[in-house]
């Protein structure tokens, strides 16, 4: 055998015997007390070790402690900060020589980490030494801040000279990180991240710390990447870089920037998107009914700045479906949360974002066939007029007690449901479950207005006021979108101001107190020939019976034009009687009178109705025919019927005829 070779032997020999006999000569207590004592030096706290103490020396030299616990501060609500199943810390074979002690790895199996910021706004996170005393200062977590009107003041902080931490690689499995936060601003806030399984690198305090791995909040998993340039500004309250990626299968998120004072300050840009705004709903059990189309893709990007407790986007372009919005927007982190913006969206479509209709309770009818297509809208159809039922579903209000708003939005066209505006503004205001809504700039339906509507969901029931000052507006298609009817065409001003009270659209109805007004002109009432009626009537009663046509329904092939029609209604509980109409066309003057009925959707209406003998126009003075015909529309709105009443003129007509038939015979008896 060589003298190499005998060598070779002779060393893993002693290495055999180091490895069996170490052991019996070095107290794992020995190591235990410099770990101790190097924790208790550098945070101020407390480390105990409750379970048994393994040291192993091959493959490499691992100190095993299990049950360990780290101290919390004395008036924390739990006596430790820190648990853990078990904690292996894998050490250079030279370190327990040596007066510093270095970690290569360390593991970490089940830790309950608690971080959390007491009624005074002490964080219990602090600990670093600052002129030997463990420092105890007010502080805000990540991201959050006292909303006191004074600033806690931080001292200057520095890490003592030469400090450096080399941990190496960390690892920890299945922990648990419990955020409390006990201050009245905010609410006594609790976050728990759960299945914590990350692998932390931190070979210097001086150099990045890299984290990778995955965390689950409320059952959520979320995969993590994040990278701090050097912790040692951190720690000093410096300005310090930071990244984070989070993904998961319901968003991803991403940011990069800068955080200075502990996370009070954080400036960079955001980046976040998803597939479904349905499912992060479902998943925080918020109620949110969408149709299919809404609700679905979204993504967000813009520079952020969180300061004082408020987060500010600017420079945002956000999409949802086929949505965009661009602007800035503030978030005030209060409880309810608080934001105000000023927007721009673009072409708005907001009828996919509406809640579905009940199938048995369709809105303003119960026709549940497809909607009709243009042609069909456009042409005559058979289907049978199908009776107004307002919906009796409760409506659910209770969202608007779930933030605090002050929204300025602009856009270039806006939809809702067949509504649809030209550029608008609307100025929304949300407040402790009440909403304000200020249409500032109008245009729509070649016309121009504003108005405001005003509603509290504070009380029960929910409470409604509404005014309204359109002008120039073509009125067809206004009165078709709105609410379905076609009968009326022309142009004007129309003005409406309501007040109700109610917990579904029903009640509202039944509950409508207010007044509408109108002055159109150059138009027609489709429908109906008031002139053909007239006439007819004239042939009755001047005995023409072969052209007579009094009874009608409402048919589109008929209408009524007129130069001027100034209408007022007077609403009580959903009913006018007190109302008003005037129509005036070159051969009309009609006046009009009668009862709607909302609640019931019955309109029992009577219009006075003369004829002018000249064709001068409405201007003209000559006499009219001296007949005044009184034209009934009467019926459900669906199914309206037309008759001319003819028993008091036709009465005044035979009486007269009779007087004359009487005279003539006396003429023929005894002469002149």
């Amino acid at each position: 055998m060589s003298t190499a070779s005998k060598a070779l032997i002779s060393v893993i020999a002693f290495v055999i015997c180091l490895v069996v006999i170490l052991p019996f000569f070095i107290s794992s207590d020995d190591i235990l007390a410099q770990v101790s004592s190097q924790v208790e030096k550098q945070t101020g706290r407390s480390l105990f070790i409750d379970g048994e103490k393994k040291l192993s020396l091959f493959p490499a030299l691992v100190l095993e402690l299990n049950r360990v616990r780290f101290a919390n501060l004395p008036q924390g609500s739990r006596k430790n900060m820190v648990t853990m199943t078990s904690m292996q810390i894998h050490l250079p074979w030279m370190s327990i020589f040596s007066k510093q002690l270095n970690i290569e790895k360390f593991i970490v199996i089940e830790p309950d980490i608690l971080l959390e910021v007491d009624d005074k706004g002490t964080a219990n996170w602090q600990f670093l030494p600052v002129n030997n005393t463990t420092l105890s200062q007010k502080a805000s977590p990540p991201g959050q801040k006292t909303t006191n009107a004074v600033t806690p003041q931080h001292p200057p902080m520095s890490l003592p000279e030469g400090f450096d931490l080399q941990l190496g690689q960390i690892e920890i499995q299945n922990g648990t990180i419990t955020y409390l936060d006990k201050r009245k601003e905010v609410s006594q806030q609790r976050i728990k991240l759960d299945k914590l399984n990350l692998a932390i690198l931190l070979p210097s305090l001086h150099q990045a710390l890299k984290i990778n791995g995955e965390i689950s909040y409320a059952d959520q998993v979320f995969s993590l990447a994040s990278t701090l340039s050097t912790p040692v500004e951190a720690l000093n309250r410096q300005s310090f870089t930071f990244s984070i990626a989070l993904t998961s299968t319901l968003a991803n998120l991403n940011y990069n920037g800068k955080i200075t004072n502990l996370g009070e300050d954080i400036r960079g840009t955001l980046n976040l998107s998803g597939d479904s705004v349905k499912k992060i709903a479902l998943w925080q059990k918020l109620p949110l009914e969408a149709q299919a189309q809404a609700f679905n893709q979204f993504s967000l990007i813009g520079n952020l700045h969180l300061n004082n407790n408020i987060l500010r986007l600017e420079q945002l372009n956000a999409t949802l479906d086929e949505l965009s919005i661009n602007g800035e927007a503030d978030l005030h982190l209060t409880t309810p949360p608080y934001i105000r913006s000023d927007i721009n969206l673009g072409i708005l479509n907001l009828t996919p974002y509406l809640p579905p209709k009940n199938k048995d309770a369709p809105g303003l009818n119960t026709d549940k066939s497809p909607p009709p297509s243009p042609a069909e809208k456009e042409g005559p159809s058979d289907k049978q007029a199908q009776p107004i039922v307002w919906d009796k579903t409760p409506i659910d209000l209770a969202a608007l007690g779930a933030v605090n708003a002050d929204i300025k939005i602009s856009s270039e066209q806006l939809q809702l449901n067949d509504i649809t505006l030209g550029t608008n503004q609307l100025n929304i205001s949300l407040k402790n479950k009440r909403a304000e809504i200020a249409l500032t700039q109008f245009s729509a339906y070649q016309g121009q207005g504003k108005g405001t509507i005003k509603l509290n969901a504070s009380t029960s029931p929910y409470q409604l006021n509404t005014e309204f000052s359109l002008s120039g507006i073509q009125a067809q298609p206004l009165l078709r979108d709105v609410i379905g009817f076609e009968q009326l065409i022309g142009s004007g001003k129309l003005n409406f101001s309501f007040t109700s009270h109610g917990q579904s659209l029903n009640d509202f109805i039944n509950q409508l107190n207010g007044t509408v007004s109108t002055e159109l002109s150059d138009g027609a009432i489709k429908g109906v020939n008031l002139g053909a009626l007239a006439r007819s009537a004239k042939n009755l009663l001047s005995g023409n019976f072969d052209k007579m046509s009094l009874d009608k329904d409402f048919s589109q092939s008929e209408k009524t034009d007129f130069a001027a029609l100034n209408a007022s209604f007077q609403f009580a509980q959903g009913i006018s009687t007190d109302n008003q109409l005037t129509l005036a066309n070159p051969f009309l003057r009609v006046s009009g009178q009668g009862k709607v009925n909302l609640p019931e959707s019955h309109l029992d209406y009577r219009l006075n109705t003369r004829l002018v003998n000249s064709a001068k126009g409405q201007a003209s003075t000559e006499k009219t025919s001296g007949l005044t015909l009184p034209v009934k529309i009467k019926g459900p709105f669906h199914q309206l019927k037309i008759k001319a009443d003819l028993k008091s003129e036709a009465s005044e007509q035979l009486k007269q005829k009779a007087k004359d038939k009487i005279t003539d015979k006396l003429k023929d008896l005894f002469g002149n």
